[in-house]
C-alpha cells in the first residue's frame, strides 16, 4: 500500500457507518493491521504526532470502539502496547 492508498483507507474508516473514526485513530488501526507498529511511542515517532495524542487515540480505540486491546502500559513512559481485536482486524481488512 502506498501513501495515497493509506490516506484513502484512513478517509474510508473515518466515514464508515458502523464505527466512524477520527483520522488519528484510523491511522493507528491501519498501521497496526499492516504490522507497521504495535505501540503508541513507535506510532507517534513514525507518523510525527505527539505521543500523548497517540495514547489518547489508542485508549479511545480500545474503550470507546472495541477495536484495540491494550496489552501493556509502561508506567514510566506511558507507552501503550496494543493489538487488534477481531472487530478491529475485520474493519481494517475491509478498508485495505
Amino acid at each position: 500500500m502506498n501513501d495515497r492508498e493509506f490516506l484513502r483507507a484512513i478517509d474510508a474508516l473515518c466515514q464508515t457507518d458502523d464505527t466512524p473514526l477520527e483520522p488519528l485513530g484510523a491511522a493507528i488501526l491501519l498501521a497496526t493491521a499492516m504490522d507497521i507498529t504495535d505501540n503508541s511511542r513507535s506510532f507517534a515517532r513514525k507518523f510525527g504526532v505527539a505521543h500523548s495524542l497517540a495514547i489518547r487515540a489508542c485508549r479511545s480505540l480500545a474503550v470507546d470502539h472495541g477495536l484495540l486491546q491494550i496489552t501493556d502500559t509502561d508506567p514510566r513512559t506511558q507507552r501503550v502496547t496494543y493489538q487488534l481485536t477481531a472487530r478491529g482486524s475485520n474493519l481494517a481488512k475491509q478498508e485495505r
